[in-house]
């Protein structure tokens, strides 16, 4: 038997290496193979990523010159006086210079420019002699009555302004304070007419706050705060003298500084368009298209010279990113992003990635600036033959690793399986050689008339007689279990008295000298309906869970077999007060040659199929077998057999 387990061992270590020895490398070279695949799918994804950005920066680099083609339109457009049009109203500034100054503007309104160029005071015979009469006469009814004259509709609004001017100052002189506070918001509401080199909006909104100061005691106008808004605001074409003068005076009637003032953004755009108008004065010379950055950003630039004026248009850099970004694909919106850069690599617009990245000099593209695009490097994936391969590598791998461990589960099983033949082919020759010896012993004893007495003679008989009955059953035990492995053993039925049964089965056993200091208590009710199946299976099944009972209990001399009815079937138990069987062996012991720890180890023969055989034929007859037990405290088998039809 040792050698059998030894060599069991020896071919399962044998069939560990040769798994290890074949799946190890196999597993080694997919995983290199898998490796080499992907490598080679990075190499060619970057080089797709190189060549898929030089394709897209050629088209940023024309939806670049598209873009300032239709901004260089927009500036021809407002040089001939037809505005900005979309959102490069709100955000773009205009300006048509003259050497002078400003002549006119659109778009996004600056708070002052550089200088203001406007046309000298309005002649008018009727102001002259209004003029005469306020100065030199000091008839101011007769100045008045001129000057409404020129307030009438269809009168010039140049007119109308000079005339609303003069009677606001005559009516403060007179102290007329309504008078001359609905003449100056008549003034006001001429806005943008020029009226003694200031626009009628400023003219008239001093005006009101200068009879407003005369009537606070403190020297305050309400209505400054709004008017240093509007200055802000652009809201008027004023000189930077202008508008610092009017500035100082409208903070002087607020009670003190004003705290909006010019934006950053206005500033920047202020001081590139003084700079321009300045080299244009100077040197008759501008850049067509130019970006400029400094500390707080970047602006666009755009000038031409038409017919002696200067036509400039300035912006944020990011209207000019917006636009741009309009004139590209869709492309574009999946992690890549054009960039506009300085020569010296300054970034003006958008940042990218520089490990795919395609560059387009301004020298070649004669944009304003360079331009590159790049291709995220996260971008690149795997292509679909790849995945294929991939998948490939990984399902053969899956498979190798699965058959190996199917391999080495088979091998264990096998082991097991041979090393409980190997203990069932032990415990039978125990279970035969017991009996054998017995009959052996006692027979040579009988042959050779050693028997002193009639009365041992007679035990010695009996003796052989029961160890013979013993190994009868045992070759039965045998024989019913081949029987039922292949298939053979065929069952009658037919309805059975399951109290008679087993009545006759603890008769039996109590006879044949199984239990000599057990006493089998039966408990059975009365009406006790019959069932369906073979008395002679139902009996050895009966059998051995009583001779189990008796055997495995050999400290309590009691063993209980009750049965009870339910809906459709029987129930039977029996119960003893034995050894019992651990919670992880109760669905173990029905299978063949498999016997319990506990037994194992108090030195109860047995060949562990003894339960097997009893599963199987209850099983046959449709029925049930379980167990209830706990170590040391007994165990109690259930027996369920369904009920005889009627």
């Amino acid at each position: 038997m040792k050698s059998h387990g030894t060599g069991v061992r020896s071919s399962a270590w044998r069939a560990g290496v040769w798994i290890a020895s074949t799946t190890v490398p196999a597993l080694l070279a997919l995983g290199w193979l898998a490796l080499s695949v992907v490598q080679k799918d990075r190499e060619q994804s970057r080089e797709r990523a190189r060549t898929e950005a030089g394709q897209l920066a050629d088209v940023a680099v024309s939806a670049l010159g598209r873009t300032l083609a239709e901004f260089d339109q927009s500036l021809s457009r407002a040089a001939a006086g037809g505005g900005l049009g979309g959102p490069m109203a709100e955000r773009a500034s205009f300006a048509l210079f003259s050497a002078n100054g400003v002549v006119s503007r659109a778009g996004r309104r600056l708070p002052f420019y550089p200088a203001v160029a406007r046309d000298g005071r309005v002649a008018s015979e009727v102001l002259a002699a209004a003029d005469r009469l306020e100065h030199g006469a000091s008839d101011w009814p007769g100045a008045i009555a001129l000057l409404d004259s020129l307030t009438r509709p269809g009168v010039a609004p140049a007119l109308q302004a000079e005339a609303w001017l003069r009677l606001g100052r005559i009516r403060r002189a007179q102290h007329d304070r309504p008078g001359a506070l609905a003449a100056f918001r008549s003034l006001a509401a001429l806005d943008d007419v020029v009226v003694q080199d200031l626009p009628a909006g400023v003219a008239g909104q001093v005006g009101r706050c200068l009879v407003l100061v005369a009537l606070d005691p403190a020297g305050r106008c309400p209505e400054s705060r709004a008017f240093l808004e509007d200055l802000a605001k652009g809201r008027w074409l004023l000189s930077e003298d202008q508008y610092e003068y009017q500035k100082g005076q409208a903070e002087g009637w607020l009670g003190g500084p004003y705290a909006g003032g010019t934006s950053p953004e206005d500033g920047r755009l202020i001081a590139v368009a003084g700079n321009v108008w300045a080299r244009w004065t100077s040197q008759r010379a501008v850049p067509p298209i130019e970006v400029r950055r400094d500390q707080t950003g970047a602006i666009l630039l755009m000038s031409r010279a038409i017919e002696g004026h200067l036509a400039m248009l300035v912006a944020d850099v990011t209207v000019l990113d917006d636009a741009w970004r309009r004139h590209l694909p869709p492309a574009f919106g999946q992690g890549r992003g054009p960039s506009l850069r300085e020569p010296d690599g300054t970034p003006v617009l958008g940042t990218i990635s520089t490990e795919h990245a395609a560059t387009r000099l301004a020298a070649e593209s004669q944009l304003p600036g360079d331009v590159s695009v790049g291709v995220l490097a996260s971008e690149p994936q795997l292509a679909s033959t790849t995945r294929y391969v991939l998948g490939g590598v990984v399902m053969v791998g899956v498979i190798a690793v699965a058959a190996s461990y199917t391999i080495s589960r088979a091998v264990q099983r096998e082991r097991k399986v041979a090393q409980l033949q190997a203990d069932f082919v032990a415990a039978v020759s125990h279970e035969f050689r017991t009996p054998l010896t017995a009959i052996r012993q006692l027979s040579e004893l009988l042959a050779r008339n050693r028997v002193a007495t009639a009365e041992r003679r007679q035990e010695f008989l009996d003796t052989i007689v029961s160890e013979s009955d013993r190994l009868g059953a045992l070759v039965e035990d045998l024989l019913d279990f081949g029987r039922l492995e292949s298939g053979r053993l065929s069952l009658s039925s037919g309805p059975v008295d399951l109290c008679r049964l087993l009545q006759d089965v603890a008769g039996e056993v109590s006879q044949r000298g199984m239990a000599p200091r057990h006493a089998i208590d039966i408990s059975i009710p009365d009406g006790l309906p019959a069932v369906q199946g073979d008395p002679v299976a139902l009996s050895h099944v009966f059998r051995n869970l009583i001779e189990n009972a008796v055997k495995y209990s050999p400290g309590d001399p009691r063993v209980w077999v009750t049965a009870t009815a339910t809906a459709g079937e029987v129930a039977v138990s029996v119960r003893d007060r034995g050894l019992g069987i651990p919670a992880s062996e109760q669905t173990l012991i029905f299978q063949k040659f498999v016997r319990g720890a506990v037994a194992a180890q108090a030195g109860i023969s047995g060949t562990g199929i003894g339960l097997a055989v009893a599963k199987m034929i209850v099983e046959a007859h449709g029925g049930d077998i379980a167990v209830r037990s706990e170590a040391g405290a007994g165990s109690t088998f259930i027996v369920s057999l369904p009920v005889k039809a009627a």
